[in-house]
């Protein structure tokens, strides 16, 4: 369980350096409902929570994510 005072809000670049991923494959797997969608707070800017992405990598399963375009078995 996470403390609301500690969650911090990072944009895409500090999400693709957490999980690894391109930010092509963070977006497409938000369309395909298989990563947390992040919060608008403008116009042209979205953040996430740090911890929500902390906790989808711990949780993902080894060797199951996508790299590039397509998916690595």
């Amino acid at each position: 369980m996470s403390d609301f005072a500690n969650d911090r809000m990072v944009p895409i670049r500090r999400v693709a350096e957490l999980t690894g991923l391109h930010r092509t494959t963070i977006y497409r797997l938000i369309k395909k409902g298989k990563f947390p969608p992040p919060y608008k707070v403008g116009e042209r800017a979205s953040r996430w929570p740090e911890n929500v992405i902390r906790e989808w990598v711990r949780g993902r399963p080894q060797g199951t994510f996508e790299i590039g375009h397509g998916p690595v078995a």
